[in-house]
């Protein structure tokens, strides 16, 4: 009976004393101070607004979406579906835009979007020290950013390796919002390309003045040096509503007007597979250029990357005067579809990999 008394007097006392320290700590999740509070709001709001900018992307596909692109272009055409612009609590800037201020990059590929969160989070709310990380918030589309893609090696031996992906916003507007963004994926690359019956087909369009014949004819005898003859061929394209080479133009920069002013290169395989995209300036001279293609090296890197993942892009204007053969971007899905699409209506059956 003594040692009964004894543990109940313990395990008494163990409760009392358990219950009077929850009584005088306060629970970690509430704010001890008016600034901690304001850290929560300012969260708490970015949170409410990229709910509320994804709810509205939905909203636009429903009764705007067409087609080919179910998701709009710019982010600011969800406006009309918002109660009121929303603002970057930690910015003081509309969060309807591409660029640091907003706090988001939003990137369409048509039936898939891709909504990045690139607010730093300054308050530090995860408590881990840093307040140049980015936020701790996960959108819809925003993780999974290969999600869009597939790719597949068509070489031997070679295992197809996404080794990071950059954000590369190149142009913007007068009023600051983005225009155009796009996201490169840096790519392990294959060490050879396979001895296969590679082809290359030059859409010429009627708009390009500045490409003559004797342009032409560099860039077949280019092609057909490097893959053999027969390897190269030529399609001018008129330049009526819709065309081929204004689909896949865009594809290249996916602007209103494509500033394509150069042919545009697709290549495939033996089995017509679609290796790779770019748009062929002739009159770059430099050793260094991506579109530097007067000696094989160039266009053998682009194809064997195609090879190695199935479908690569060089984007308009992403590398200026040099190259990085890492950075060439992977085509989405609907990017393949799109030019297997264009394809068609002049005539040329392409095959695409898409999972």
């Amino acid at each position: 009976m003594q040692y009964k008394k004894i543990l109940v007097v313990f395990l008494t006392t163990f409760l009392i004393t358990g219950l009077l320290i929850g009584c005088t700590t306060q629970s970690p999740s509430v704010p001890k101070t008016p600034e901690e509070q304001a850290k929560q709001e300012r969260f708490q709001t970015f949170s409410n607004n990229i709910q509320a900018i994804e709810e509205a992307l939905e909203v636009y596909k429903e009764k705007e979406g067409v087609t080919d692109i179910l998701y709009p272009d710019s982010i600011t055409s969800i406006m009309p579906y918002l109660k009121q612009d929303l603002i970057n609590p930690y910015t003081g800037t509309s969060m309807l835009g591409n660029n640091k201020e907003s706090g988001v990059y939003y990137i369409n590929y048509g039936s898939y979007y891709n909504l990045y969160v690139s607010q730093d989070d300054v308050d530090d709310v995860n408590n881990n020290g840093r307040t140049n990380d980015i936020l701790p918030i996960d959108t819809k589309y925003g993780c999974d950013h290969l999600a869009a893609y597939s790719y597949k090696s068509r070489i031997d031996g070679f295992e197809p390796k996404i080794l990071g992906i950059i954000i590369n916003p190149l142009l913007t507007n007068k009023d600051g919002t983005m225009h155009m963004t796009i996201v490169e994926t840096q790519l392990k690359q294959p060490d050879v390309l396979p001895d296969r019956a590679y082809k290359v087909f030059i859409l010429v369009s009627e708009k390009l003045d500045d490409i003559d014949s004797k342009d032409i004819t560099n860039i077949v005898d280019t092609i057909e040096r490097t893959f053999g003859s027969n390897s190269a061929t030529v399609i001018n394209i008129p330049s009526e509503p819709n065309n081929a080479f204004d689909a896949i133009a865009k594809i290249l920069s996916p602007l209103d007007n494509p500033p394509i002013t150069y042919p545009i290169a697709v290549v495939l395989d033996e089995d017509n597979l679609l290796l790779s995209v770019f748009w062929w300036n002739p009159y770059f001279t430099y050793a260094t250029s991506p579109y530097y293609l007067n000696s094989d090296l160039s266009l053998k890197t682009i194809t064997r990357l195609g090879a190695g993942y199935s479908g690569v892009y060089v984007p308009a204007s992403a590398h200026g005067d040099t190259m990085n053969p890492q950075l060439f971007s992977l085509l989405t899905d609907n990017q393949k579809q799109r030019i297997q699409k264009a394809m068609k209506m002049i005539g040329v059956p392409v095959k695409i990999y898409v999972d």
